[in-house]
């Protein structure tokens, strides 16, 4: 019997998603079709449509000598319970002998929308890789993380990206860090004048050293990093100064500078 199949996305929609011509054997009543087997390009728009489609319905046509008679009530693609079961349960696995070799598994690729993931994430590789979808208005992409030789981590090997690593935030390093090649200390030299006892530097900036001027008549006491190193909090963000006239009593040096430091 000829018979014509069509996918629908929805159960009301009008308009065939996909559809296929096919002689089925039929016997009282029952048959049995392999949908997309007339030809590649009808399989490969199969999948297409099952792929794109939210909602799928197939319904069967009969092509008799009278006419097109559809049978009625559409009916709907629905998991099998074991799929429904794999895709839900805790182990999702992906054998390399269920995919053509050398085709990458892509997950989400029709909406490009992120892909969430409630636990760990683990990677049985050594490379993590960006790349573009489509264009590159972010650059080239290429090889982020890197577990090298000698089980060390490396970010942007190689230098794949061109702009370099930036960190937007505060970095804790709890062990030592190794320099490979340089490493750049912006230095300024801030002045305080007016008398004050300290000067301290702008944000974002550590003091590594200072010095003060003391006044006619007076002679310099102590000058020292604040807060002062001896209550041990806090990084060193100034310079405090402080001098002593003829009769002893400390007195506001005339100026006083800090020398500020920035890792760039």
């Amino acid at each position: 019997v000829p018979m014509t199949f069509s996918l629908f996305d929805g159960s009301t929609a009008t308009t065939a998603a996909w559809t296929e011509k096919q002689t089925v054997n039929v016997f009282a009543g029952r048959f049995l079709a392999m949908l997309g087997s007339t030809s590649a390009t009808s399989a490969t728009n199969l999948a297409k449509t099952l792929t794109n489609a939210d909602d799928v319905y197939l319904a069967v046509t009969l092509n008799t000598g009278s006419g097109d008679v559809p049978l009625s009530n559409r009916q709907r693609f629905l998991p099998v319970p074991y799929a429904l079961w794999t895709t839900a349960s805790t182990t999702f696995k992906v054998n390399a002998s269920d995919a053509p070799s050398g085709v990458p598994l892509t997950l989400n690729a029709g909406t490009k929308t992120e892909v969430q993931f409630g636990g760990n994430l683990r990677l049985k590789g050594y490379d993590v890789t960006f790349a573009p979808w489509d264009t590159a208005p972010r650059g080239d992409g290429g090889r982020a993380v890197v577990q090298d030789t000698g089980d060390t981590l490396a970010l942007n090997f190689n230098g794949d990206f061109a702009g370099g690593v930036r960190i937007d935030g505060a970095v804790n390093l709890p062990g030592n860090l190794t320099v490979g090649t340089s490493l750049s200390v912006d230095v300024t030299a801030k002045q305080c004048s007016g008398g004050a006892w300290d000067c301290v530097c702008s944000t974002g900036r550590h003091a590594i050293s200072g010095g003060f001027i003391c006044a006619a008549g007076s002679t310099g006491v102590m000058s020292y990093p604040t807060p002062n190193p001896q209550s041990g909090t806090g990084d060193w963000t100034g310079w405090h100064a402080t001098c002593q006239n003829t009769s002893g009593t400390e007195v506001k040096p005339s100026s006083v500078w800090v020398m500020c430091s920035r890792i760039q």
